[in-house]
């Protein structure tokens, strides 16, 4: 009645036919010993960035477009102030 192999943690039987396995892509060993694969070399480091002036602006453009509107309208708010005589008010 009750089962003649005893539980283990892993969850496979004492003989190991039935172990599980991670999802390793076979290398095409057919005995089933694995094999190491060559590690990947990273020389992004060793490459210099590719910047263009449109990704330039794209990253700074949180800061240059407030600038630009704020001395393009002290521009034409300053522009020719003086030629006037009477103060007028625009605002009304």
């Amino acid at each position: 009645m009750a089962f003649q192999q005893d539980a283990q943690a892993t969850g496979t039987a004492q003989d190991g036919h039935n172990l599980r396995r991670r999802n390793v892509p076979d290398h095409g060993s057919s005995n089933g010993s694995l094999t190491q694969a060559a590690p990947e070399v990273d020389n992004k480091k060793s490459q210099k960035p590719n910047t263009s002036i449109l990704k330039t602006l794209d990253e700074w453009e949180f800061l240059i477009a407030p600038l630009l509107f704020t001395l393009v309208s002290f521009f034409t708010r300053m522009y020719k102030i003086g030629l006037s005589n009477i103060v007028t008010w625009d605002e009304a």
